[in-house]
C-alpha cells in the first residue's frame, strides 16, 4: 500500500530562525545607514564628551569631560552669535575646542545677544557681552588667557565689549553695575599695574572672526544680494532702521548726539573707549572671508580689504590640500601708505565724507594692526548657498563643507601655557640643552679618539721606554710647533716568544722591554706632518 509523503521541506530549528532574523536586520540596518547621512542630531558630541552647563542668563559653559585631571584650564574663549543667532550656533566649533585642547580651555557661548536681540545696536550688545564675560571669569577664577571668537555681527560685537573690558575700564564697569566690585574683587587683584594691556584682567591672545562687516554694510556690493545695484543698495540705507539700532549702526546712518557714526569711531581710541588699543593688545587677529556665494557679508568689508585689491588677489587663490575650502592665506597687511591712525578730529568731519571716503578712513585705522586674512571658497556644492553660515556650522547637517574651516581655525589657534608651566617647561629645556652639550663634548672627543684609531691607543700603553719626541722646527717656523707621535702600524718579526718580554718588531730597540713607536712631526697649525 502506498503512503503518499507531503513535501513540507525540512524545518529549521528556531535559534538557526532567530540567528537568520538578526542577520537580516543587521543588513537592512547597513543598508539604511549607508543611504541615511549621519545628522547633526545623532552625533551630539561630536567624538568630543563634554560638560554643557547653562546658565542663568542662556549661555552655555562648555568644558571637556577630561578637563581638571591633570591641570585646571586657563585659557577662556568667549564665542558670539550673529544676527538672529543663538549660543547654539557654536555646536560644532565649540567641541572641535574641547577636542584638540581638553585641559587647557574653558569655551563660553554667549546668548545675552540672541534672536531679537541683536537688533539693539552693536553698543548695547557690547555692552552686554562686557557683563556676560566678567560673570563667566566669576565662574572660572583659574583662567589666566581670553580669545573672542565672533561670527558675522558678532565681530562687531566683539569689539566694541573689549573697549569695555580694556584696562581700568573693566573695573569701572563693574563697579557701576554692582555698586562696588563685589565679589570679583575678592577673587583679582584691583591694582590698575594688573591690568594694564589686559581684557578683563586676562592676558588677550586671540581675536578672531568669521564673514564680519567690519567696514559696515553701506559701501557698494558689501551687501552681495543686492547685485551691485545702486538702487538697491541706496533704498537698503534709507530703511536700515528697519533692522533697529543694529540697522543704523550698519549702514553708518546713526548720528547719536551729533558724534560721527559707531563704526567710524571704532577704527581711533574714541570717547574714553579704547577701541584699537584694545585690538592691538591681542597677540593675533584673524579674519575669515568668503570669496564668493556669501549673500550678506561681502568678501571686502570680511577681509578688510579695499575692492581695487580684490582683483589682483582673486589671481592668487589656490586649493589647499589640507583644508579643501581655504584658497588663501596672508599673515600679513598689504603696505598701507597712510600713516597714524586717524585722528578725532578728521573722524568729526564725516559730515563731509561720502561712502567711498568713510571707508578709506576705516580701513585705514583698522590695517595699521597687522591682520592674518584667510579666504574661504564653497563651491561645488549646494551649501555654498548657505555659505554666510556653513563658515561657521551653524548647523552641521546642512553646512559640514566649513568643517575644515574651523579645523583650521583649531590648529591654528594660539594657546599660551600657565607661566608656571612655561617657566618649567624653560627650566627643563635650559637643563636638557646643558646636558646634551656636556654629551656633545663628550661625544666629540670619543670621536676624535676612535679617529685616531686603534693604533694609537696600543701605542699609548707602550710609551714606556719610546724614544722622546724632539721638535726640529723643520715647519713654517710659526713657533706653534710640537712633537706628537703618529700610529704607524708596526711590521711584526716572527721570533720565539719570552714569557717576560713584550712582542719586538724591527723598530724594537732590542731590550724587548719596548716597543720603538716610529714619530712624525706635525705642526700645531695642522700644515704639515713629516718624519724627521
Amino acid at each position: 500500500m502506498a503512503t503518499a509523503v507531503e513535501d513540507v521541506g525540512v524545518r529549521k530549528p528556531k535559534n538557526e530562525l532567530d540567528s537568520a532574523k538578526i542577520g537580516r536586520k543587521s543588513n537592512k540596518k547597513n543598508r539604511r545607514s549607508h543611504y541615511v547621512p549621519k545628522f547633526c542630531c545623532f552625533r551630539s558630541d561630536f567624538d568630543s564628551p563634554s560638560i554643557d552647563t547653562k546658565n542663568e542668563d542662556g549661555s552655555i559653559d562648555m568644558v571637556s569631560a577630561s578637563a581638571g585631571k591633570h591641570r585646571t584650564p586657563s585659557h577662556l574663549i568667549i564665542m558670539v552669535n550673529g544676527i538672529l543667532g543663538s549660543a547654539k550656533d557654536w555646536g560644532y566649533a565649540a567641541k572641535q575646542f574641547l577636542k584638540a585642547y581638553p585641559e587647557d580651555v574653558v569655551v563660553h557661548c554667549s546668548e545675552e545677544n540672541s534672536s531679537t536681540l541683536t537688533f539693539d545696536g552693536v553698543d548695547v550688545m557690547g555692552g552686554r557681552l562686557a557683563k556676560e564675560v566678567l560673570s563667566a571669569i566669576e565662574r572660572y577664577p583659574d583662567v589666566r588667557k581670553i580669545s573672542f571668537i565672533g561670527h558675522s555681527l558678532g565681530g562687531l560685537i566683539a569689539r566694541y565689549a573689549i573697549a569695555r573690558l580694556y584696562g581700568r575700564n573693566c573695573l569701572q564697569l563693574f563697579s557701576n553695575e554692582n555698586g562696588g566690585l563685589g565679589n570679583y574683587g575678592s577673587t583679582k587683584s584691583f591694582l590698575e599695574e594688573d591690568y594694564k594691556d589686559k581684557v578683563a584682567g586676562l592676558e588677550p591672545i586671540n581675536f578672531i572672526t568669521l564673514a564680519s562687516p567690519h567696514l559696515g554694510s553701506r559701501g557698494h556690493k558689501q551687501v552681495p544680494m543686492f547685485c551691485g545695484i545702486h538702487t538697491l543698495e541706496k533704498v537698503a540705507r534709507q530703511t536700515s532702521g528697519l533692522l533697529g539700532r543694529t540697522g543704523k549702526h550698519l549702514f553708518l546712518t546713526d548720528s547719536d548726539d551729533g558724534k560721527p557714526p559707531l563704526l567710524l569711531r571704532m577704527v581711533n581710541d574714541y570717547d574714553d573707549l579704547p577701541f584699537i588699543s584694545a585690538l592691538q593688545s591681542f597677540k593675533r587677529r584673524i579674519v575669515y572671508a568668503n570669496v564668493h556665494f556669501d549673500n550678506i557679508v561681502g568678501w571686502s568689508t570680511a577681509s578688510l580689504c579695499h575692492p581695487k585689491e580684490l582683483r589682483e588677489r582673486r589671481r592668487h587663490l589656490s586649493r589647499n590640500d589640507k583644508y579643501r575650502h581655504i584658497v588663501n592665506v596672508e599673515t600679513e597687511n598689504s603696505v598701507n601708505a597712510l600713516d597714524g591712525y586717524p585722528s578725532e578730529s578728521i573722524i568729526d568731519d564725516w559730515k563731509t565724507f561720502d561712502t567711498e571716503a568713510m571707508m578709506e578712513v576705516m580701513l585705514r585705522g583698522l590695517t595699521k594692526l597687522n591682520w592674518e586674512r584667510v579666504d574661504v571658497k564653497f563651491n561645488g556644492n549646494k551649501q555654498r548657498l548657505f555659505a554666510h553660515c556653513t563658515i561657521q556650522v551653524t548647523r552641521y547637517w546642512n553646512q559640514s563643507n566649513g568643517a575644515d574651516v574651523i579645523q583650521h581655525m583649531v590648529d591654528n589657534f594660539l594657546l599660551s601655557r600657565p607661566l608656571v608651566i612655561s617657566m618649567a617647561f624653560l627650566l627643563i629645556s635650559s637643563l636638557t640643552q646643558e646636558i646634551l652639550l656636556a654629551e656633545g663634548r663628550l661625544m666629540t672627543e670619543a670621536i676624535w679618539i676612535v679617529k685616531e684609531g686603534r693604533e694609537n691607543m696600543t701605542m699609548a700603553r707602550s710609551l714606556i721606554g719610546s724614544r722622546p719626541p724632539r721638535c726640529e722646527r723643520r715647519c713654517r717656523g710659526c713657533g706653534h710647533c710640537e712633537a706628537i707621535q703618529v700610529p704607524i702600524s708596526p711590521q711584526l718579526k716572527l721570533k720565539p716568544a719570552r714569557s717576560h718580554s713584550a712582542p719586538t718588531t724591527q723598530f724594537s730597540r732590542g731590550d724587548d722591554l719596548s716597543n720603538y713607536m716610529p714619530m712624525s712631526w706635525k705642526c700645531k697649525c695642522g700644515h704639515f706632518i713629516f718624519n724627521p
